[in-house]
């Protein structure tokens, strides 16, 4: 059974008012309904599909809303939360509150050394955000940062006391347990700046991203994340929230609007640039979104794609679906949200076959 869906060329959502729209003659509304004929016509897991939001040349162009979905609910945008983390740090670094990517954890984390093996202190912030540090992929259930989450103690010390399973800087292995290290620099690195009073990286986000760009964070969940019980988060807007030692689990569990991740994604596409701010440096941007030794697919916590047509393109991507599309070539941001419970999901597949060739004529 296929839920009703709303089609609309939403002027009213305009994400960057600084630039301004061409005049290709796309018919988004027609685009609309191509986009909901592929959905129903295509796998269990397209019809998984909630949101498709689309920012061509600056502009909102087209929000489609189904299965009931609504546009100012949040959802649970999973590693999408990484390459927001990635937005941070590049703020933080700028700001010299870390020295640089390729500080090492030692002095980084220098009140875990003593859980550190002599490698581990070595392994750098570079490694660590691109998935190159050694620590194992998360293949595996339990994987190692669900039995970090569900620690009565310190979930940073669970991860580096279980060590890495290679050698850092070589090999390319998706880890969440890396990310939430890197949310660990990042809160250190704050409380360093101002220990009397050091704010969370929540705070920090809410400062530098969120505010500016107008997302609402006044009801996130900032408590401890319980799996057994997920409600209280479930309820709640921004986050992420916290392990027991109260750092923001920078693997996953933000939540945003659709309509927040199409502002995360233009920021992007702006190089950074919003309304006229420099919120991210755009000497970051690039380099985020450049491939690291260890993948051509990924950089700082982004994903690395190819248009069908040869050009760059990059992508915040989160499990079961949650989606952010940039292709600088079109002046072109797609977000895409979905229905988690369907671990396969083809939603991308909507971007390279429907969207983009109906953008590009």
């Amino acid at each position: 059974m296929f839920a009703a869906c709303s089609v609309s060329p939403a002027e009213q959502h305009d994400p960057s008012p600084t630039t301004q729209a061409s005049v290709a003659p796309v018919n988004y509304r027609q685009l609309g309904e191509s986009i909901e004929e592929a959905i129903v016509s295509g796998s269990v897991a397209l019809d998984t599909i909630g949101a498709v939001l689309i920012s061509a040349d600056g502009q909102t162009v087209l929000t489609h809303h189904r299965n009931g979905r609504k546009p100012e609910k949040t959802l649970h945008v999973y590693s999408v939360t990484k390459s927001v983390l990635s937005a941070l740090i590049g703020i933080a670094v700028d700001e010299k509150l870390i020295k640089d990517l390729d500080s090492p954890l030692g002095e980084l984390l220098p009140r875990h050394r003593a859980q550190m093996t002599d490698e581990l202190a070595r392994v750098t912030l570079r490694q660590l955000m691109t998935m190159s540090a050694g620590f194992p992929e998360d293949d595996s259930n339990p994987s190692l940062i669900d039995d970090a989450i569900r620690q009565d103690g310190d979930a940073v010390a669970f991860i580096l006391k279980h060590g890495l399973v290679s050698t850092p800087g070589e090999t390319f292995a998706y880890s969440n347990s890396s990310a939430h290290l890197v949310s660990a620099v990042l809160a250190e690195a704050l409380r360093r700046s101002d220990g009397s009073s050091p704010g969370t990286v929540l705070d920090y986000a809410t400062e530098k991203l969120f505010k500016p760009l107008g997302i609402d964070t006044r009801n996130a969940y900032t408590a401890r994340f319980r799996p057994d019980d997920p409600t209280p988060f479930e309820k709640g807007s921004g986050g992420p929230p916290t392990l027991a030692r109260g750092i923001n689990i920078g693997a996953g569990l933000l939540r945003l609007r659709p309509a927040d991740m199409l502002k995360f994604g233009q920021l992007y596409l702006d190089h950074g640039k919003w309304h006229g701010e420099q919120l991210v440096p755009e000497k970051w941007v690039a380099a985020s979104v450049a491939p690291s030794p260890a993948s051509s697919q990924y950089g700082l916590m982004w994903w690395l794609e190819t248009t069908p047509s040869g050009d760059s393109a990059y992508a915040a991507r989160g499990f079961g679906g949650q989606l952010i599309y940039v292709i600088p070539e079109l002046d072109l941001v797609v977000v895409i949200t979905s229905d988690p419970d369907q671990e396969r999901n083809d939603a991308g597949n909507l971007v390279w076959a429907t969207i983009v060739p109906a953008v590009t004529g």
